[in-house]
């Protein structure tokens, strides 16, 4: 029986739903590319992009085509995916441990040891990819500091002891990872080298931009068929999202961000009654609800005028500008 403090039945179907769109399939390509290095040599890849635009969605749909396999006589599922998913101030020794404990298995001892351990573990089993999530946080705060290098150095050390190639997922700085960074004079320099010759190119995923009307297309495409699914389950409708009035209001709403999007429609489903449609004013009430991204006080979907929409249009390009700014200036300091 559902409470109060548990999300509608219907909210949890939505969540639980997933359309492939253009960035995604050729994603999913790609990490296909890196598995099937597998066994013959290491290789890594990175998956990087901003928070809401689709990262963590793709591994779901990587670990769900690649499911756990049941061992015959023990019964113990053994990942065919070991994804872990880092937090901050992550070490090298946090890398092998949380690779441990992946497998269900209590890691034990010093680095070293858990070292020996993890490459002990998957030696006889079946695992195609090892994905780190927020990877990010094994950076520090400048990209030439020495454990960057230590981090990438581990990642080397895994991918070649194991021949499981590594896909490694998170915001755009980790790039530094992987880009040659590090100044000619370290010794450890050599590391990362070798540690960007084992790379394969970088999965890019963006928020979509304002006048891509076909990337929005599809993605709305794709969320009307979940809605459509939706409204046969539990008799829940929405106004029509290909609209252009009601496209527009979404990209304001989101600035482009599946993830927000996907947040605005769930607290919809949230505030909808069973069996009413989704209006743009049930829309404007979940967007006041989940909106912590956007400091205008204008509210794209109860905005009455093409003024007001422009307002916040160019309110949301000057904010884009002085991201882009800030972390160009951040990028240089380091």
């Amino acid at each position: 029986m559902k409470t109060d403090l548990e999300l509608k039945p219907v909210t949890q179907f939505f969540i639980s739903r997933r359309f492939g769109h253009d960035a995604l399939v050729k994603a999913e390509l790609k990490i296909e590319k890196l598995m099937k290095y597998r066994g013959h040599k290491g290789k890594i890849r990175l998956l990087v992009g901003p928070s809401g635009t689709s990262k963590t969605a793709m591994l779901e749909i990587i670990e769900k085509k690649y499911p756990p396999i049941v061992a015959e006589f023990s019964g113990v599922k053994i990942p065919q995916v070991l994804s872990i998913r880092l937090t901050s101030g992550a070490t090298t020794k946090a890398l092998y441990w949380s690779l441990i404990d992946g497998l269900g298995v209590k890691p034990e001892g010093v680095e070293s040891d858990l070292r020996k351990q993890f490459n002990e573990l998957v030696e006889s089993m079946p695992i195609k990819l090892i994905a780190a999530d927020e990877i990010q946080h094994t950076l520090p705060n400048k990209s030439t500091s020495r454990k960057t290098q230590n981090i990438a150095d581990t990642i080397k050390n895994i991918v070649d002891e194991t021949k499981i190639p590594m896909l490694l997922i998170g915001l755009e700085n980790s790039l530094s990872l992987v880009e040659n960074s590090f100044s000619r004079a370290t010794t450890t320099q050599r590391e990362e080298d070798q540690l960007y010759r084992r790379t394969l190119s970088p999965i890019r995923f963006k928020p979509v931009a304002y006048a891509d009307n076909t990337a929005m297309v599809t993605i709305l495409k794709g969320y009307t068929a979940i809605f459509k699914k939706v409204q046969e389950k539990f008799d829940t409708s929405i106004i029509n999202l290909l609209d252009a009035d009601v496209m527009n209001r979404l990209w304001l709403a989101s600035e482009g961000y599946i993830g927000r999007l996907s947040e605005v429609f769930c607290e919809a489903l949230e505030v909808c009654e069973e069996g009413q449609q989704i209006t743009l004013s049930i829309l404007s009430e979940a967007y006041d609800e989940v909106n912590s991204w956007n400091s205008s006080s204008i509210n794209p979907f109860t905005a009455k005028s093409q003024k007001e929409l422009d307002r916040l249009k160019t309110s949301i390009f000057l904010s884009q500008k002085r991201k882009e700014s800030n972390s160009k200036t951040e990028g240089e300091a380091a």
